[in-house]
């Protein structure tokens, strides 16, 4: 039997040992996330969740939210809003007849 092979095939399976213990980081587990606790917080504190409708608020990577609201508008119809913004921009939304804005009218 010849040595050398042998110590190659070694070699090789201790690094394939190796690298398959080893795993890279996600690109989630890098960045932070905002919560949907903490999104929905941010509307709770907003002027607009007085006059509109949740249909779904999200956490999204970074400290993003996702918001997707029904408001109510002077003439008493309803307008879908969807968007994804900062999480600090969620709390200063305000129902401007049926649009989102941030910070007021």
């Amino acid at each position: 039997m010849k040595l050398m092979p042998l110590v190659t095939t070694m070699l090789l399976s201790v690094v394939s040992a190796s690298a398959s213990a080893f795993t890279l980081p996600q690109m989630s587990d890098l960045s932070p996330h905002s919560s949907t606790q903490a999104c929905q917080g941010a509307w709770n504190a907003s002027s607009a969740s007085r006059s509109c409708h949740v249909n779904r608020i999200d956490g999204r990577p970074g400290t993003q939210c996702y918001v997707d609201v029904r408001c109510v508008r002077n003439n008493g119809s309803q307008l879908t809003n969807q968007y994804t913004m900062e999480e600090w921009g969620v709390r200063a939304l305000a129902n401007c007849d049926g649009f989102l804005r941030v910070g007021g009218c």
